[in-house]
This record gives structure tokens, C-alpha cells and sequence, in this order.
């Protein structure tokens, strides 16, 4: 398999070991979450209404350490990006989600 191959294949591997993660650690604030990653990281980006707060960060960092967990022989990173409703989230087509709350427009 070659490179792009290889990481296609780990898709719904990530997927789901994130979905798992996020069982009972999504707040109200949190907007959506993408997931992207290669051969030796994955990133949780994750779009919150407001800052984040303090439980809020320990929250995704337990999300973090279960899919370090699963992948331990990738760095797992967590990025916390602010996006106020109603502002729109991202809609770039390669970003891959993991999670989406409903929103009313």
C-alpha cells in the first residue's frame, strides 16, 4: 500500500476510537470537532461557542489520552479553536467530522 492508501485505511480506526472518546465529554459550548492526521499524528480540532473553559480543556485532554491510548505510536494533539455562534463553522470539504451539534440558523 502506498502512503495515502495506508492512511485511508486508518480512517474509520480514528473515527470510531474518537466517537468512543468523546462519550460523556461533550459540552454544551462544543460547536463541532474535525479529525485530521498522517503516518505519525492525529489532531482533534475542536470548535467551541465562548472559550473553552478550564473543564472543558480537561475534558478533550481525557479524549486525547483515549485515543493515545489506541494509537500509541502516534502523538495525539488537541487544538481549541474559538468560533461564536452564530458565526459559521468551517466548510472546507477535506475537513472530516467527528462530531457537529445541531444549530439552528
Amino acid at each position: 500500500l502506498n502512503l495515502m492508501d495506508k492512511l485511508e485505511s486508518l480512517r474509520p480506526q480514528i473515527l470510531l476510537s474518537v466517537q468512543r472518546a468523546l462519550l460523556g465529554e461533550i459540552s454544551a459550548s462544543l460547536r463541532g470537532i474535525t479529525c485530521e492526521w498522517d503516518e505519525t499524528k492525529i489532531t482533534i480540532n475542536c470548535y467551541f461557542d465562548g472559550d473553552p473553559s478550564e473543564t472543558n480543556q480537561e475534558s478533550m485532554d481525557d479524549v486525547a489520552s483515549e485515543v493515545t491510548a489506541d494509537f500509541p505510536n502516534h502523538c495525539v494533539e488537541v487544538e481549541y479553536v474559538r468560533v461564536d455562534a452564530p458565526k459559521a463553522l468551517p466548510t472546507d470539504p477535506h475537513l472530516t467530522w467527528v462530531y457537529r451539534r445541531k444549530e439552528l440558523i
